[in-house]
This record gives C-alpha cells, structure tokens and sequence, in this order.
C-alpha cells in the first residue's frame, strides 16, 4: 500500500481560489470600518480641542478661540495671539470637516460665545460623526 503526502497542484489552486473570494468579499467591509475608525479618532481628537480651549480660557481667565479652517481640515486653538494646540484633522485622519461657523469662543468662565448650536460635522467616506456644543459651551457627539 502505498500512501501519498502532500497536496496537488488543484488542490492549492482551490484553496488559493477561496481564499480569494473570501478577499474580495471582506475588502469593502475593511475599508468601511477603517474610515469608521477615523471618523471616531478624528471626534475624540476634536472634543480634546474642544475641552483644552474651555479648560484653558478658565485657567488663565481670558478669553481662548477655537477656529475651523475646513479649506485645509485644521482646528486651531489661540488665546489672543498665542496659539495654545493645532489639530491637523484632514492630513492625520483623513477627514473633511464642515461647520455652520468658523469659530467659536469660550470666556474665563468656560461659557461659549458663539456657541450655540454649533455643529462640526466630521466626515470620510461613507462614515460621519457631528459634535454639537451648546449654548453654555459643552461638547456632545
């Protein structure tokens, strides 16, 4: 009796053919989540901005500015000339962003000026997220 070890030639181009097929039918999905995954970094990195502009204004009692530049994707916080933080949104996560102002301001208090209903609304892709802040400041997504 003799016995065979090993695999044939079909037998891995069948394998190689699922394997395939599977790709091709998984590879949408992945890239639908991975821009999932940076919509959400993108809206955490946008409430850190956010939450250092209102705890900064409070701290150094003045006023600190958040701008919105969506030509270049980029969120700038500045306390009068000095700027406090850059937040590159579109060249680190890839991300377009949209808002119905460019720029919001919070007083030594914490409270917003320009504030209310304020929406950015994050987006790639297919996936977005919207942060809203409301008329005392606070961010919510």
């Amino acid at each position: 009796m003799v016995v065979r070890k090993g695999t044939t030639l079909i037998e891995m181009s069948m394998v190689l053919a699922v394997v395939a097929i599977l790709v091709l039918v998984a590879l949408p999905q992945v890239g639908r989540i991975r821009d999932r995954v940076f919509v959400r970094s993108a809206t955490t990195d946008l409430l850190a901005a956010l939450t250092l502009a209102r705890h900064s204004a409070i701290m150094q009692g003045q006023t600190v500015a958040v701008h919105f530049d969506t030509a270049t994707g980029r969120v700038v916080v500045a306390a009068d000339t000095h700027v406090v933080s850059v937040h590159p949104m579109h060249s680190t996560y890839g991300v377009s962003i949209w808002t119905n102002r460019d720029s919001i301001a919070y007083n030594p208090l914490g409270l917003g000026y320009g504030a209310a209903n304020f929406s950015i609304r994050l987006t790639r892709g297919l996936a977005q997220d919207t942060v809203i802040v409301s008329r005392l400041g606070r961010a919510r997504h």
